[in-house]
């Protein structure tokens, strides 16, 4: 047992800043290290960027658990990552950083094997450019209860050419840490950070590993997830120092096309389904020609679209109510629904009504999306909806959504997948403001 004391502390930052201390300090983990020599813990030698190509498995900004990026904030991004001792490659695509993102857990639909990237050359070391995500659990170094242990959640392996190999554990909150907390770690450096455009502040961080063996060729290095914590590991580059040769990396341009991660969800109850002959009624005030029509959508099988024509005045509505086959579920905690804006400019401001016989409501909220014609997930939760005179749940017959527009210039396009009840809140991109009153 070596003697041993824990310190730990928050600290504010802004993008301008110098970057912050690596904490928490773990006492035991110090004399261990005066004891047995201090690890490598930055990066030296000359870089050489490992090509990551068509290891790359999604946009970091694709989700919603994970940051919002615009193109000003990844391009800053990218030019501190590069000025970075270890000269790191950021990739972008659309205005978010590539990352290859593993599985957390059986329902976060990330990938679950392992990405081999081949190396083959010898090299003094490597710095690896990480972070990390939790599905529906974001914690952050507020809650120190949640956070107080050290936790693997998978690993780097460096295979050799003779097939030897040695490993990186990756554990969370020693030399990896969430994407969204104050926090460092004992054994990373922050080398990214920030705040998304949603104020939500972001951070990625360097592994630095010595070689024990440099005159070894490095074959590869493999990348995996435990799978079973919830949290997934995100990997955005990879550099190695004093490499003898160009390593080989992986080929091939990245993808365009990621797909979506599906999620199973507990105890979602069908609202409403556009696949059925259920009552829909589109009416405009302040607009003329409004159209709406079921069809059939590559990503979500039959779904509503709404035409909203440019000829219409400011703050004119466009309202769409769904008569419900059924009342809402007493236990229900939140109302999931996706829906896809084309033209997300012209649209002030769009509510969310729960409502009885098209008039009295128990209450509504309002919610923004991005501009970027891609289908995004909407969860509403309960307490967003402001209860009105006495009616109970159980007497609630329709679901009505309705856009406030902003003057004509453009035809506006939405669609809108079916609508759940679900047992629980989920993540979303969306921001559920206050309940309308």
């Amino acid at each position: 047992m070596y003697p041993s004391f824990i310190a730990h502390a928050n600290y504010c930052w802004n993008t301008d800043d110098v970057a912050f201390a690596k904490l928490p300090l773990d006492g035991a983990l110090l004399f261990q290290e005066f004891l047995d020599g201090k690890p490598e813990r930055s990066f030296s030698g000359q870089a050489s960027t490992v090509p990551l190509g068509r290891a790359f498995n999604r946009r970091f900004d694709d989700d919603p658990v994970f940051p919002a990026f615009d193109g000003a904030t990844v391009q800053k991004m990218r030019m501190i990552a590069a000025d970075d001792p270890a000269k790191f490659d950021l990739q972008i695509q659309k205005d978010a950083p590539l990352a290859v993102v593993l599985s957390g857990g059986e329902n976060d639909g990330f990938a679950k094997e392992p990405v081999a990237i081949p190396i083959n050359a010898s090299a003094s070391g490597a710095s690896f450019l990480v972070t990390a995500a939790r599905f529906n659990n974001f914690v952050s170094s507020r809650n120190q209860n949640a956070v107080a242990k050290a936790i693997p959640i998978g690993q780097l392996e460096v295979i050799y050419a003779d097939e030897s190999s040695t490993t990186i554990p990756l554990t969370l909150r020693l030399n990896i840490n969430d994407w969204n907390t104050y926090l460092g770690g004992a054994l990373c450096r922050s080398v990214v950070r920030g705040n998304d455009r949603n104020g939500a502040l972001f951070s990625l961080y360097a592994i630095d590993w010595r070689n024990p063996t440099p005159e070894r060729e490095i074959k590869k290095i493999v990348f995996s997830s435990k799978c079973d914590t919830g949290i997934s590991p995100v990997l955005f580059a990879i550099s190695l120092s004093n490499a003898a040769k160009p390593p080989v990396g992986v080929l091939g341009t990245p993808t365009s096309d990621f797909p979506r991660a599906e999620r199973s969800v507990a105890h979602k109850t069908i609202a409403f389904d556009f696949s059925g002959k259920n009552t829909i009624i589109c009416s405009g005030n302040g607009i003329k020609g409004i159209s709406h029509e079921i069809v059939d959508d590559p990503q979500r099988d039959k779904v509503l679209e709404i035409q909203i024509p440019k000829e219409r005045k400011f703050l004119s509505r466009a309202v769409v109510d769904l008569k419900m086959p059924d009342s809402p579920p007493v236990s229900f905690k939140s109302i999931v629904f996706d829906i896809k804006v084309d033209g997300w400019d012209a649209i002030y401001r769009p509510d969310f009504y729960l409502m009885k016989d098209g008039y009295n409501y128990l209450g509504a909220a309002n919610f923004t999306l991005e501009l970027d014609n891609e289908w995004r997930t909407v969860c509403i939760p309960r307490q967003c909806f402001s209860p009105t005179g006495k009616m109970g749940i159980d007497t609630l017959n329709m679901l009505s959504i309705r856009f406030f527009m902003l003057d004509g210039d453009r035809t506006c396009k939405v669609r809108v997948g079916n609508i759940y009840y679900c047992d629980q809140v989920l993540p979303c991109r969306s921001n559920v403001t206050t309940p309308v009153k």
